[in-house]
């Protein structure tokens, strides 16, 4: 039979008082309901900045083809000046 480490065992030592919290209590469920709440605004959280990324995105992609739409309509306008400058000569 294998033992545990002894470092193995430290950690187990430490994370009792956590595990003890966290574990109800006859009258615990109060910190059951807190928990869920907690988890529920996380998943909202959550949900709410993948709905954010999501709108950075379109946005980007919206602003690339007005920036290109403005370049090309810029290229436009220097290479009609051009022909312009080029007739009153």
């Amino acid at each position: 039979m294998k033992l545990p480490s002894l470092r193995n065992i430290e950690r187990v030592i430490k994370m009792v008082p956590l595990v003890k919290e966290i574990l109800p209590n006859n009258g615990d469920s109060g910190l059951l309901e807190i928990i869920k709440n907690k988890e529920d605004a996380l998943h909202d959280k959550k949900a709410e900045i993948c709905k954010l990324r999501e709108k950075i995105s379109e946005l980007e992609k919206a602003n690339a083809a007005l920036l290109d739409a403005f370049e090309n309509q810029t290229w436009m306008l220097d290479k009609k000046q051009q022909e312009l400058d080029g007739e009153r000569r």
